[in-house]
């Protein structure tokens, strides 16, 4: 009985190798690539086109279409960031400038061509501007920040053609120094501070650094404070425009305004506020737009909640783990 039990045992034991063998073989191959390709005015298209592909460990620089690209983690991040031909730029990148991405899927960049637009403001934004100056937060709040800065500056000069990050607090946050490592930064976060206290301190702590690049945050107070988008908008153009006027050959980054717990029902104001933002950007030579918002969700879309600190406000380092590749796109231009 032991012999033909053990009879039996073997012939399991080789059938099931033999079944799992079988499915194997007959299982298809996990995909390896990702395809990337374009179309222009909806005609395929082969050319320039700046990408990354981003995961935590590792980023792939894009420089043309189409291409295939040999992976191994399973997700993405895929971020559009190259304008287009130097009198103009590619509108309407569907589905997104950035969008997440798995192995075996093929992006599609459907890019039309359009003109870059003059940086004014409409006689609307004119008059959200000078209610946001007046009817808001206290413009000389931030003084004692400021001049900090300048003494700080005055003690030990800051390097020349450096990128300035400046801004709200999720750029005081940012260790600029630790996630980007090889790069000449000077940090210039200050508080809770809003778009329109940059512009009245735009003089201070944006134009005297001559910065090669600027990272700008800024945005959530601004709601805090009861601003609607298209007065974050207004705001911001004129920021834009008086950098421009003085400092022509900055390149500037604009992240988009991010999603929080304590703000949550906020966001949709503030997606509001990114599409605006994000529009213009589009439109200006050297002023990009760096989706930074779309990476703190999870793949089921909820906002991840082991980026944030106790406050649900501010981010943790891992957070900025999420920000940094997103940015460094930009910035390597």
């Amino acid at each position: 009985m032991r012999k033909k039990h053990f009879a039996i045992s073997s012939v399991l034991v080789v059938s099931i190798v033999l079944i799992a063998v079988l499915v194997l073989s007959c299982a298809p191959a996990e995909p390896t690539t990702i395809d990337v390709e374009a179309n222009l005015d909806d005609a395929p298209w082969s050319g320039a086109v700046q990408y990354t592909l981003t995961t935590p460990e590792e980023t792939i620089d894009g420089t043309s279409v189409p291409t295939t690209h040999d992976v191994t983690p399973d997700t993405w991040t895929c971020t559009y960031v190259s304008n287009g031909p130097s009198e103009g730029y590619y509108v309407d990148i569907t589905p997104s400038s950035t969008q997440c991405v798995s192995r075996g899927d093929t992006i599609a960049f459907d890019l039309n061509f359009a003109a870059y637009q003059p940086l004014t403001l409409t006689p609307e934004e004119e008059a959200l501007h000078a209610s946001s100056s007046i009817d808001y937060s206290p413009l000389e709040m931030w003084e004692g920040s400021i001049t900090g800065f300048e003494t700080e500056d005055s003690i030990n000069p800051p390097p020349e053609d450096a990128i300035l990050f400046v801004g709200s607090s999720s750029i005081v946050f940012w260790d600029t120094e630790k996630w980007f490592p090889d790069l000449t930064t000077i940090n210039r976060g200050f508080g809770g501070s809003v778009i329109m206290d940059c512009v009245y301190y735009v003089d201070r702590v944006i134009i005297p650094y001559e910065p090669a690049t600027i990272v700008f945050y800024s945005g959530d107070n601004d709601f805090a404070w009861g601003k609607p988008p298209e007065m974050i908008l207004a705001d911001l153009k004129v920021l834009l425009i008086e950098i421009r006027q003085a400092l022509p050959q900055t390149r500037i980054i604009v992240l988009s305004i991010k999603p929080s717990f304590s703000r949550w029902e906020m966001w949709p104001s503030m997606q509001e506020a990114n599409d605006l933002i994000s529009n213009l950007c589009e439109t200006q030579q050297n002023i990009y737009y760096a989706d930074v918002a779309e990476v703190m969700f999870d793949e089921t879309g909820e906002l991840r909640g082991d980026i944030f600190l106790e406050d649900g406000l501010h981010m943790n380092e891992t957070g900025y783990e999420l920000w940094t590749p997103v940015l460094r796109a930009f910035i390597d231009l």
